[in-house]
């Protein structure tokens, strides 16, 4: 599951922490890529607070965003089902950023592993261990870790 940060190169708002091809880089090594519907939205809540400031061009971010939607190599994950909004209200508990609980929320429920640049979450060691209860194998790391890891 990807976190919106990696999504704000689409949308040609980039990060100095992000690489731009990391969408093309995570695909190339073979990984299944997830976004929540949630990353969509937050997506063009940030690029619209950045264009309305000039920062971003409004065109190229709902460019992105319908790219994204019609993107059929990133499987969508809806948030708005019981069992995701049950588990992000229980996250809530170890994190202050609901989006970003919801997001946590549907990876837990569909990936083995949430990409993260977001200090947060993948510094929150109470947070990993209440997921650890739920889920073992599952993991936060930043793109560059999973990256190496496969060598590319």
């Amino acid at each position: 599951m990807l976190d919106t940060t990696y999504l704000l190169p689409v949308a040609g708002i980039h990060l100095q922490r992000v690489e731009k091809d990391t969408l093309k880089k995570a695909k190339s090594a073979g990984h299944q890529l997830f976004i929540s519907e949630i990353s969509l939205f937050e997506l063009a809540a940030k690029g619209a607070r950045l264009a309305k400031d000039r920062l971003a061009d409004r065109e190229r971010l709902g460019q992105a965003v319908q790219s994204l939607v019609l993107d059929e190599s990133l499987r969508k994950v809806k948030v708005y089902d019981e069992e995701a909004l049950s588990l992000a209200i229980d996250l809530r508990q170890h994190h202050s950023d609901f989006l970003d609980c919801l997001i946590l929320a549907s990876a837990i429920s569909t990936c083995e592993v949430l990409l993260t640049e977001d200090e947060l979450l993948t510094g929150n060691d109470e947070l990993m261990a209440f997921v650890k209860k739920m889920k073992p194998a599952f993991s936060i790391t930043t793109s560059k870790r999973l990256l190496a890891s496969r060598g590319v």
